[in-house]
């Protein structure tokens, strides 16, 4: 006789990578997390590449970067509230999104000092 059969869970496993379209995703429904920051910026990052831009620049230093601006409650993920909390979702996205506002935001140190602005980007603009 055999043993009785464990039932069979339709949870992701490695046998099973697709998640159950019925069980919510934790705590990172409705919220960014770094694999997603990563993911994204990753693509950004090649198309500056190709560019000629920021070749030697580390993508996960950006992930940690806007980790850092956004400080969100539950660590690593960061939700709307996150963003709305910190003031710094317009940095957060033009980090993301715009070359140039990016050059101004990491390199606002020197552009300050040798007196060229820079600053990237309003934290007030949200």
């Amino acid at each position: 006789m055999q043993p009785p059969r464990a039932p069979v869970s339709t949870a992701r496993t490695h046998a099973n990578p697709q998640p159950n379209r019925n069980q919510p995703r934790a705590h990172t429904q409705g919220a960014i997390t770094p694999k997603e920051l990563y993911t994204f910026f990753r693509e950004i990052h090649r198309l500056w590449v190709e560019l000629g831009e920021f070749a030697e620049l580390a993508v996960y230093d950006v992930v940690d970067e806007i980790l850092d601006l956004v400080q969100p409650a539950a660590p690593p993920a960061i939700t709307p509230a996150d963003l709305a909390g910190c003031r710094m979702a317009g940095t957060v996205f033009s980090i993301l999104a715009d070359v140039n506002l990016f050059y101004e935001y990491n390199y606002r140190e020197n552009l300050i000092a040798q007196g060229g602005g820079g600053g990237g980007g309003n934290s007030d603009d949200q």
